[in-house]
């Protein structure tokens, strides 16, 4: 069982390290995502074989990043299906 999300913030600020690993139901519960932007991230890590991510990692998400094969910038954020509509 998954602790409330007010509880998992505390604990996010209290460890004061960007870079730590949490599970992503409890990073994405914490920080107060719609419904709909929380189910997309879940698959999008489900997908891509993610059971962990960092807050950098998630805050690193809607930066501007080059393309593979492109030549423009686009955040990996868009690439998630039923986010940034």
């Amino acid at each position: 069982m998954s602790l409330p999300p007010a509880i998992l913030r505390e604990a996010i600020r209290s460890t004061d390290d960007p870079d730590k690993l949490w599970p992503v139901k409890d990073l994405l519960d914490a920080i107060g995502l719609s419904r709909v932007t929380r189910k997309s991230l879940l698959y999008h890590f489900r997908g891509v074989g993610k059971k962990e991510v960092s807050l950098r990692e998630l805050m690193d998400m809607p930066l501007d990043a080059p393309v593979e094969g492109r030549d423009f910038m686009w955040p990996p954020l868009y690439r998630v299906r039923g986010v940034g509509k």
